[in-house]
C-alpha cells in the first residue's frame, strides 16, 4: 500500500488526498490517497484526467487507525 504524492526536483514533497471513507471521516475531512501495490503502475502511467478520476475513488477497504 502506498500515499501517492508529488517530489519535486527541489526535494520538497506533497502528499495527495482525498475526501475520506467512512472511517477516516471521524479524525479528518481528508486523508492520503492510497494506491494499492497492484494499482502503483496504473498510477504512474495514468493521463492527468485519469489520474484525476481516481483520485475521486474512496479507499474502501479497513484501514488500522490508532492514536498518535
Amino acid at each position: 500500500l502506498y500515499m501517492a504524492g508529488i517530489l519535486a526536483d527541489d526535494g520538497n514533497l506533497v502528499i495527495l488526498t482525498t475526501s475520506p471513507n467512512t472511517q477516516c471521516l471521524p479524525y479528518h475531512h481528508r486523508m492520503p490517497f492510497l494506491v494499492p501495490d497492484i494499482g502503483v503502475e496504473q498510477w504512474i502511467t495514468a493521463t492527468p484526467q485519469q489520474a484525476q478520476s481516481y483520485l475521486e475513488l474512496a479507499w474502501s477497504d479497513e484501514l488500522l487507525i490508532a492514536a498518535a
